[in-house]
């Protein structure tokens, strides 16, 4: 079993992509070639490339993630097709686990199973040097469990044969001891549709890949997974997720340094997301996938889409009234028993918006708020003062020549803000009404240096 390793990269990624490089080299196996694909060039010949297992370079014709992922596809010479983004990572055993699976089907959809942390790379590569055990993750990031979790013992064959017993164990049940995971089949596997609406740490076969020309949408810079991951979904029946975490997914803490795709201020975010998910419901026939991927869908657009509409401006909604366009043409596509099983109030605005593509801003606007104070009643009257400045106060006039300040949380009188105070009482003194936020019990005299 050969696997293809596909990391699509931009040229701002090349320590990201040497990083992963040392990871890669610390797989049990090396039966295996990493495809990178991007426009930056280079030099595979330097030593700081040199690695015990492949490494080729793929040149898109457009520099979207979907064509550099296209690109190692056409190329790509293993039996099994990995995608691994290039700030993420995988466990050293992660690929010799796959290869031990017993019984894996060219129809198989698999799941390396992620592990999502906000930790750098550098902890995670230290993790690994502190400890040789291969059946734990590392001990940073993730969310904290409150309940304790069982964790599979990896046993080794040589072990398990030694383990005192009366009934011989037969060869598959001892495959699946020292490699847990789990199947899901027929409509059960929808129910886990989430987990497999993100490519990265997922492994398929490539002959159907190649068989049915499945291709990533190259002209959506946001979203170019959807229609592909949708048809792999249709030809796989079945979907083997890894029991423990293999894959770690890096998530971005730095939005304006170093901004993931998902992170970009994007005025036309929700234009490519409908787009995306008109795309692959049109050629998604009628079936236990159309209702998963329109319950999915339709999800996001209660959770996150009100938000948007109800304060937009240019950084939200570039364009209120082809939102509405697509949005309805989207909204006749959609299972309707699906759109049944949304809260009523989230229910009748879309139902509104497929009649007729208009924003009902009222409609919306009472939504938004209702959440707003649920959310203020839930947590027992925290955040009452933001609400109260959101519904009122943002509402009240400006007062002329008159600015507020804050440094750090009200907790002194420094830095830049002192430094703006001083500098115009200094230069234009009388001119302006200043308002210092303060804690109680912190006196500070206001005094020009």
């Amino acid at each position: 079993m050969k696997f293809s390793l596909i990391t699509p990269y931009l040229p701002s990624e090349y320590d990201q992509l040497l990083a992963l490089k040392t990871n890669l080299m610390a797989q049990t196996t090396t039966d295996f070639e990493w495809l990178i694909a991007g426009t930056l060039p280079i030099d595979l010949d330097q030593t700081e490339w040199q690695a015990p297992f492949t490494i080729r370079q793929v040149h898109p014709k457009a520099s979207t993630v979907g064509a550099a992922r296209n690109a190692a596809m056409a190329v790509a010479q293993g039996d099994w097709l990995v995608f691994v983004d290039s700030d993420d990572y995988l466990l050293p055993t992660a690929l010799a686990t796959v290869t031990a699976l017993e019984g894996l089907k060219s129809t198989t959809f698999i799941d390396l199973n992620q592990y999502p942390t906000y930790e750098p790379h550098v902890s995670f590569v230290n993790s690994l040097t502190q400890t040789s055990a291969t059946d734990t993750l590392p001990k940073w990031g993730g969310p904290k469990r409150q309940r304790l979790r069982n964790r599979p013992l990896n046993l080794s064959a040589d072990l398990l044969t030694e383990l005192p017993t009366t009934t011989p164990i037969p060869a598959v049940v001892q495959n699946w001891l020292t490699h847990k995971y789990l199947l899901f089949t027929g409509e059960d596997r929808f129910e886990q549709f989430g987990r497999q609406a993100k490519i990265t740490g997922k492994i398929l076969n490539r002959q159907p890949v190649q068989q049915h020309h499945w291709q990533f949408d190259e002209t959506n810079a946001l979203y170019p997974d959807y229609h592909f991951l949708t048809q792999a979904m249709l030809a796989t029946p079945t979907y083997l997720r890894l029991a423990d975490p293999l894959y770690v997914r890096v998530k971005h803490n730095d939005p304006i340094n170093q901004p993931s795709i998902h992170q970009l201020e994007d005025p036309h975010r929700w234009h490519h997301r409908l787009a995306a998910w008109q795309l692959a419901l049109v050629d998604l026939p009628v079936g236990p996938l159309h209702v998963a991927f329109s319950r999915f869908t339709l999800d996001r657009l209660h959770r996150y889409l009100y938000q948007a509409l109800a304060t937009s401006s240019e950084t939200t909604v570039a364009d209120s009234p082809a939102l509405m366009d697509q949005l309805h043409d989207y909204l006749q596509l959609v299972d309707p028993d699906t759109l049944r099983e949304l809260p009523h109030n989230s229910r009748q605005i879309l139902r509104a918006i497929r009649r007729q593509p208009r924003v009902p801003q009222f409609q919306i606007n009472v939504l938004v708020r209702l959440r707003q104070l649920n959310r203020v009643i839930r947590h027992r009257g925290r955040g009452i003062t933001r609400l109260a400045y959101n519904w009122w106060f943002t509402k009240l006039p400006i007062k002329p020549r008159t600015i507020l300040y804050e440094s750090f949380l009200g907790r002194n009188f420094s830095d830049s803000p002192k430094a703006i105070y001083n500098y115009l009482e200094r230069n234009y003194p009388g001119r302006f009404h200043h308002v210092w936020v303060m804690n109680p019990g912190v006196r500070v005299r206001l005094k020009t240096t």
